[in-house]
């Protein structure tokens, strides 16, 4: 017990400490990824195809609209729907010279020790309690269904959303009760959220809109902080605008697979049994289903239903955090409502904000209902334990699950991001190949992520279609003359010759103004964003020192 208690007293005491105690709770959350990671996952080709993507474009553009090796040559406009700015770490460690397995390993792990990190950031800000806050980042270390994200699922945008969440949470909370020129933590926050996933930023945005309505009073008595929530959105759209008005641009633009609104998804079908909300189970009948939040939350919640804490802050993030647990089970009825939810695809992935709300709300509860040294010991070895549990489940998922063939790159996840007059199979049948509505000669060639066609024309109406998929932004040059370029019939690129007799014809994807434009203010946003911080903090740094002497 002497020990137990003389290595609280280092973490607790210690802030060089702490930070190594952090850092192992991310090797431990990371286990699986030195022994049977990579066996298994939903989304894992996918991810490692936009991994590759960035990698193969290093050599041609640093910041590609398209990808234009996938589905053999003719590319595809994922990172204008999908946020990629984070996946540029495993494709630069695998630039490199590393093994792309090795990239997205390491690039877990650094998942799993941010998250652990910004949880203990948010914590340790919102209560003032070093206690608080350890005991936070060990239950988000081995939270199941972040844990789920990361591994089983691979669902690489989520998991990454983990490591804002806490920043969101912390950022809102800092304007509605305390210091609201804290804002650019919220805007830090959302600004990561929304470049990480943006289903998440969508939860995570209506979870926002719940706290404005519940604190509206709050808003109305003291309107300073309406205008610094209203400033942190603003801010957050500046920033994150190089993604955001490039993606609305081309949604305007053209109908895509993902926005059609043809299909329904079973919502109904897809949400998870009472009895498993909170229990890890190791091998769900469905595996689509995740396993439970994690039996620690069983634990929190009942020792909040026990006591009675005079906190509002923690009874809002228990209550919002319950509710969402609810509305991921079957006794909702999801069967009479699912038509307006389309875009959650599955309700258990509110299972995100009951583990981060959780995580917050039943670490601070714990370091206000015992105080006592002896009494937190056993708290956090009881949490430990319990938090544990999650990491061995997944683990053994992990192993008894089978194997994913890793040995190509697909596009996977249902080809969202296709024009809906795009057919994989024709294309695939098509190759890679040019064709024309007359009898014309012709040759090209592609040269890095350009085609090069040279022709002869003895027609008035000629027009040739591309070995490429139709995105806003592509453009055709014949010397200094721009060439008018829209949408074949089938979804790909038809440059109009007319009936220019003979030349070289340069296609590839230009961009568009918007893009070059959301860029620059972006740049501009985040360059001073970061100044802003930098002297604000160093003020209030001067302020606090200035107090003490």
């Amino acid at each position: 017990m002497k020990f137990v208690s003389n290595l609280y007293n280092k973490i607790i005491d210690n802030k060089r400490n702490r930070v190594i105690f952090l850092i192992v709770l991310a090797l431990l959350s990371s286990a699986s990824i030195f022994t049977i990671t990579l066996k298994y996952g939903h989304d894992i080709l996918f991810h490692l195809s936009r991994i590759k993507g960035i990698k193969e474009s290093f050599g041609v553009e640093l910041f590609p609209s398209i990808y234009s090796n996938y589905l053999n040559g003719y590319g595809y406009a994922n990172p204008l729907f999908y946020p990629d700015i984070f996946l540029y770490i495993p494709a630069f460690i695998h630039y490199i010279g590393i093994d792309i397995y090795t990239s997205y390993k390491i690039f877990l792990f650094l998942i799993n020790l941010f998250s652990i990190i910004t949880m203990y950031i948010s914590v340790k800000g919102i209560s003032k309690n070093k206690y608080a806050a350890v005991i936070s980042s060990i239950i988000y270390a081995f939270a199941s269904y972040r844990l789920v994200d990361v591994f089983p699922r691979a669902a690489i945008g989520e998991a990454l959303a983990f490591v804002f969440a806490p920043l969101v949470i912390y950022g809102i909370y800092e304007i509605i009760n305390r210091d609201y020129k804290k804002f650019y933590i919220l805007v830090i926050g959302m600004s990561g959220m929304i470049l990480s996933h943006i289903l998440s930023t969508i939860i995570i945005s209506v979870l926002l809109f719940i706290f404005v309505i519940i604190n509206f009073k709050k808003f109305i008595t003291e309107k300073q902080r309406i205008k610094y929530l209203i400033i942190s959105a603003f801010i957050t759209l500046l920033i994150t605008g190089y993604f955001i008005f490039p993606m609305l641009e081309q949604m305007m633009s053209n109908d895509f697979v993902f926005n059609n609104g043809s299909e329904i998804s079973n919502l109904a079908n897809r949400t998870v049994p009472f009895y498993a909300l909170f229990l890890e189970i190791i091998l769900p009948l469905n595996p689509w289903i995740p396993a439970g939040i994690g039996t620690v939350f069983i634990y929190l919640t009942i020792l909040k239903l026990k006591n009675k804490v005079k906190d509002k802050f923690i009874n809002e993030c228990f209550i919002i955090g319950i509710i969402a647990l609810f509305l991921s089970s079957n006794l909702f009825p999801w069967k009479f409502v699912e038509k307006y939810f389309l875009l959650i695809q599955f309700p258990w992935r509110l299972y995100f904000i009951t583990t981060v709300l959780l995580t917050i709300s039943g670490s601070i509860l714990v370091s206000k209902l015992f105080e006592k040294k002896s009494d937190r010991i056993k708290q956090m070895t009881i949490i430990i334990c319990l938090s544990s549990i999650s990491l061995l489940s997944i683990t053994a998922s992990a192993v008894l699950r089978g194997r994913t063939n890793l040995d190509g790159y697909y596009l996977g996840a249902g080809s969202e991001y296709l024009p809906l007059k795009v057919d994989l199979d024709y294309i695939k049948n098509r190759g890679n190949v040019i064709t024309s509505n007359n009898n014309i000669s012709f040759t090209h060639k592609t040269v890095g992520n350009k085609i090069v066609v040279d022709f002869k024309n003895d027609y008035d109406n000629t027009n040739i279609e591309l070995p490429l998929i139709y995105y806003k932004g592509y453009g055709a040059k014949i010397e200094d003359k721009y060439l008018n370029v829209k949408e074949s019939d089938n979804g790909l690129v038809l440059v109009e010759i007319g009936s220019i007799d003979e030349g070289t014809i340069t296609v590839e994807y230009i961009k568009t103004p918007t893009i070059y434009i959301s860029r620059g203010i972006s740049i501009i946003s985040v360059t001073t964003f970061f100044i802003y911080v930098y002297i604000t903090n160093r003020k209030e740094s001067k302020n606090e020192k200035e107090k003490d002497n």
